[in-house]
């Protein structure tokens, strides 16, 4: 006994110590301070007279943003601008509640909910997983301030920022309108992959990905190249970034009172109250030579395969070779080393097709390992010697559905190449020739 008795003694000394500490310096305890802290929060979600502009990056980087109005008896209004009838509001209900940290909690399905449902096809996802999102957010008050509520998603850790909305911002949700939809032109009626625009004395590039909401801006600084991507979202002021930044002296935070226009075929927008009209152009500022090579090694390493669902886009037409159409199609399907056939390892391009969580499946002809990375920054890929004769990884999904797929076989083995456009976590694939033609993949 006497062998413990110092032990015992340090730790009675301890927890005598622990709750002095406990009494002394916080003089509540934990959950009377947390129930405080929820009771804090409540009243400042609900005491927002204009309500909320809330920008949520999901667990895989998809940004978008939402208007919340939180209402007594736990209701709450939103609106979307990125889900199918999104603009329309919808109201559901949340909870505040202790567990173990102060929690906020969507716990009736909403478009919040879109983007965290594991059906890849609601949100354009993988099956099982889709967005990585949450609904249940963690509120951290340290990192919250006056003009901002922080929230970290329990499961994924998606993070959601809560800013205060202004009584214009209200009218214009209320009333449907969101001037930067227009924004989708840039990427749904430009012929080009690029996009320049002139602004005082710089060039700038501008490329973007409307599916995830990403955008990147290029420009040169002092004769050096410089690059900054940023997520976006529509708000009623236009199209507004999550991260704001600076180039060649000018702050850049949003494009204001985006407008189409017919009769030119382009768009045009406001910067710091200036006015731009990007055109298209064939090539980038500066090709990225290594992201092909990038882009391939990932599959590889990571033993996965990058996934497109939209396909090619082909001379302003999306889908050019309506492989959507295809039965029980899926998304298009890249994977790096993906077998092994008569000793030697092949990659694997195709589509995987059938019901989400009961039956997937794949067709997906075998390409030459590694694809020809060649020194000026294009890729070419070429079809496995016998591919024509059947040699594919997968399912034969059957004749009809082959000779539907074959112009799209016959576009990724273009001899002229492909070079690559990194934003984030996707990679754009653009034709090498005049950028009229290009998918996006996604992993």
């Amino acid at each position: 006994m006497k062998k413990y008795l110092p032990l015992l003694l340090i730790l009675l000394v301890l927890n005598a110590c622990k709750k002095d500490f406990d009494e002394t310096v916080f003089a509540e305890s934990t959950d009377k301070r947390i129930t405080k802290t929820l009771d804090s929060l409540q009243a400042r979600l609900v005491t927002a007279a204009a309500g909320w502009n809330a920008f949520l990056t999901t667990g895989t980087g998809r940004t978008t943003g939402f208007y919340f109005q939180f209402h007594g008896a736990n209701r709450v209004v939103m609106v979307n601008p990125d889900v199918t009838n999104g603009t329309v509001p919808k109201e559901s209900s949340y909870r505040l509640k202790a567990l173990q940290q102060p929690v906020l909690m969507f716990d009736t399905y909403s478009y919040l909910h879109t983007f965290a449902d594991p059906d890849g096809s609601v949100n354009g996802g993988k099956n099982g997983v889709g967005l990585r999102s949450d609904f249940e957010f963690a509120y951290d008050p340290s990192a919250s301030n006056t003009d901002s509520i922080v929230l970290r998603g329990r499961m994924h850790d998606s993070k959601m920022v809560l800013r205060p909305a202004s009584t214009e911002d209200a009218a214009a949700f209320a009333n449907n309108e969101f001037p930067g939809l227009v924004f989708d032109s840039l990427s749904k009626k430009y012929l080009n992959y690029f996009k320049r625009f002139e602004l005082g004395n710089t060039t700038y590039e501008l490329v973007v990905n409307p599916r995830t909401k990403q955008l990147k801006m290029a420009w040169m600084e002092g004769g050096t190249y410089r690059e900054k991507t940023t997520a976006y979202s529509y708000m009623p002021a236009g199209v507004v970034f999550f991260t704001p930044f600076m180039a060649n002296g000018v702050s850049f935070k949003s494009f204001s009172n985006p407008v189409w226009d017919n009769a030119t075929t382009t768009i045009s927008f406001s910067i710091n109250g200036q006015t731009v009209r990007p055109v298209g152009f064939t090539a980038p500022l500066q090709v990225d030579i290594s992201a092909p090579r990038r882009w391939w090694e990932k599959s590889r390493d990571e033993d996965d395969y990058w996934f497109s669902r939209t396909g090619f886009r082909v001379n302003g037409v999306d889908d050019a070779y309506r492989v959507a159409s295809l039965p029980l199609y899926r998304h298009l399907m890249y994977q790096a080393e993906n077998g092994v056939y008569n000793g030697t390892m092949y990659d694997a391009f195709g589509y995987v097709y059938g019901i989400a969580n009961v039956l997937t499946r794949r067709f997906a002809p075998g390409v030459i390992s590694p694809p020809n990375f060649m020194p000026d920054g294009r890729i070419t890929f070429s079809l496995a010697a016998g591919a024509d004769e059947g040699l594919y990884f997968g399912n034969d999904p059957g004749t009809a559905s082959v000779n539907t797929f074959i112009p799209v076989l016959r576009k990724m083995i273009d001899a002229q190449g492909y070079i690559f456009v990194q934003i984030n976590d996707t990679y754009d694939m653009v034709d090498a020739v005049n950028a009229t033609s290009w998918i996006n993949w996604e992993f």
